[in-house]
């Protein structure tokens, strides 16, 4: 629609410009809502097909570019694609953000050295 050329929010006009999306937010899109729903497809029809496409998927994603990312890097993770990049974020979220290091293997081995 051509109002969205020029309008970002509603009644507020902006500078006309392409609204496409990028190659990043394609594949954010992919890892959130695509991947996910083709995989817990597949495990609710009990349609290996699925789940091994969506694992497949992921692994040819380019790992995700943000901050928590790029500071378990500088930790000496690496993230080689977008399945390594979300489990990095799930082991944030889960165990760093919550203090339970103790529960985590990377955290006990951090807290060894």
């Amino acid at each position: 629609n051509e109002y969205w050329n020029s309008h970002v929010r509603f009644d507020k006009l902006t500078t006309e410009h392409n609204r496409s999306m990028g190659n990043s937010s394609v594949d954010l899109i992919l890892i959130n809502t695509v991947i996910p729903f083709l995989f817990f497809y597949g495990k609710y029809r009990k349609v290996d097909a699925f789940t091994d496409e969506a694992l497949n998927l992921i692994e040819k994603i380019s790992s995700e570019n943000n901050v928590i990312i790029r500071n378990m890097e500088k930790l000496g993770f690496s993230s080689k694609n977008a399945l390594h990049s979300q489990a990095l974020l799930y082991l944030k979220i889960n165990y760093c953000d919550k203090k339970q290091c103790l529960k985590c293997k990377i955290g006990t081995k951090i807290l060894r050295k």
